[in-house]
């Protein structure tokens, strides 16, 4: 093996590891894939064979496949979620449930404008 091949090896792992899990499936069977020698790059899951957007460098790819959707903003929708429904079905509301609610949403809708 050349050192340029040992070099691409190299190269393709480490970016392997950079990569998250596929976000449909939850597979780490995740790659990198150049196409058209190197025109762009696109990353693809290779169990549920879904991408990734293409983009002109290698790290456009990779991070447009790690950026995920603010985990901290859906576990307050979730809480939100959480407290909405209690509030149904434990009638009436409490104080302290409604306040925390209402902190909850005020996060929420920080965090997407």
């Amino acid at each position: 093996m050349t050192g340029i091949e040992e070099q691409y090896i190299d190269d393709a792992q480490r970016r392997a590891e950079e990569l998250r899990e596929c976000p449909k499936c939850h597979s780490e069977n995740v790659m990198l894939h150049s196409r058209v020698s190197n025109f762009f790059f696109v990353v693809k899951c290779r169990d549920c064979g879904m991408s990734g957007r293409a983009f002109d460098t290698e790290d456009e790819a990779v991070e447009d496949w790690n950026t995920r959707a603010d985990d901290k903003l859906m576990d307050d929708m979730a809480k939100y979620v959480e407290l909405v429904a209690h509030r149904y079905s434990h009638p009436p509301i409490d104080n302290e449930v409604a306040a925390e609610a209402r902190s909850v949403l005020t996060r929420i809708r920080e965090r997407r404008t």
